[in-house]
């Protein structure tokens, strides 16, 4: 006779070797009720189709027992979604990348969706080919930042008329078919000049990004408008804009020239942590110390938490309101049907670092 022991060790054995493969059929057979029983009770409709509250309650213990995992599969093709939303990124090097793919993830799970994340490199052929292995796993919806390609019409061709529902994000390429959500570049460099401004500095030096990105010349003219405002001539000599062709190497050279000009300015702004650093760095090398002898803020996604020596004051780019703000934008085109294309500009943060202070000479 099989003792007890015997018995649960033979159960949980040939439950674990099915585990991977346990269907609604085996535990409708197993518990000797109909199939579509099963399928009310697994699905939450057990009180519409008059399925019983304690043989519900014996199915829905049944199926745990037995491992069983719904299908996605199975749900995609009744429901015609998958619950996938694609997340194309240039790479994880990016100082948005993390928050950006924390907040989108947080909010999708949040409503039952997953994310796929991959990477285009900032190549074109790659870029297109990313995009339409998402649609060929069947995402509900794509949340993309482009490429910064020299030829913007190549990239909007790519992402024109994609049979799912589309939101961009970081990079404005005009676009015209997909929402838009990226912080406001011309508030932050607002804000940036006008907090130098009311410590006294008037040279003040923009290390930018890549001209030919919107976010770029956006900025830009923020800085200009800003400056003519507070009655100072804007001075070409202090902005370094480079192309996307340009190399590190050149924007280096570009900060060292900045810092060993006979006038060099008394402040600095810089887009991204990386060129942050790169300053504090190059003020390193002159014997510089920052706030000193040189105000910086940094306009950037990353916190600097871990960066021991300075801790920037930044304008802060919000890019977990971002991701949650991309997600609600594309599950309501996914479950009620497409919107016309919407702009959304996010605000950015201000930070109080320890990298700016009152200027001692004027």
């Amino acid at each position: 006779m099989k003792t007890l022991k015997h018995l649960d060790i033979t159960y949980a054995c040939k439950y674990t070797l099915i585990m991977s493969s346990v269907t609604m059929n085996d535990v409708a057979t197993e518990l000797g009720v109909s199939r579509a029983s099963v399928s009310y009770a697994l699905n939450g409709r057990a009180r519409e189709r008059g399925v019983s509250r304690q043989l519900e309650k014996r199915i829905l213990r049944t199926a745990q027992e037995m491992g069983y995992r719904p299908s996605r599969l199975a749900q995609s093709l009744v429901r015609k979604r998958s619950n996938t939303i694609g997340l194309v990124l240039p790479d994880m090097s990016a100082s948005y990348g993390p928050a950006l793919t924390e907040s989108l993830e947080t909010a999708a799970r949040a409503s039952g969706y997953q994310v796929l994340l991959s990477h285009h490199g900032n190549d074109l052929d790659r870029f297109r080919e990313t995009i339409q292995t998402m649609l060929g796993w069947q995402v509900d919806g794509l949340v993309i930042v482009p490429m910064a390609g020299r030829d913007l019409s190549e990239v909007i061709k790519i992402t024109e008329n994609l049979p799912a529902p589309t939101t961009m994000v970081e990079r404005d390429i005009g676009a015209a078919q997909s929402h838009l959500i990226t912080c406001d570049a011309e508030v932050a460099m607002r804000m940036s000049i006008e907090h130098l401004l009311e410590l006294g500095h008037k040279r003040i030096g923009l290390i930018d990004g890549a001209r030919e990105l919107i976010e770029s010349q956006v900025r830009e003219d923020s800085y200009r408008a800003t400056l003519r405002r507070a009655g100072f001539e804007f001075d070409p000599a202090l902005l370094f804009a480079p192309s996307l062709t340009d190399t590190p190497q050149q924007e280096a050279a570009f900060i060292d020239q900045l810092l060993d000009m006979p006038k060099r300015p008394t402040a600095v702004i810089a887009i991204s942590g990386t060129r942050a650093v790169s300053i504090y760095r190059a003020c390193l090398r002159r014997g510089l110390t920052i706030p000193d002898d040189l105000s910086v803020v940094a306009i950037t996604g990353t916190t600097f938490d871990d960066f021991s020596k300075v801790q920037f004051t930044s304008a802060l780019l919000t890019y977990g309101e971002v991701g949650k703000a991309a997600f609600e934008l594309l599950k309501n085109d996914i479950e009620n049907g497409r919107t016309p294309p919407r702009r959304i500009l996010t605000s950015p943060q201000w930070v109080a670092g320890q990298s700016t202070a009152v200027i001692r000479d004027t």
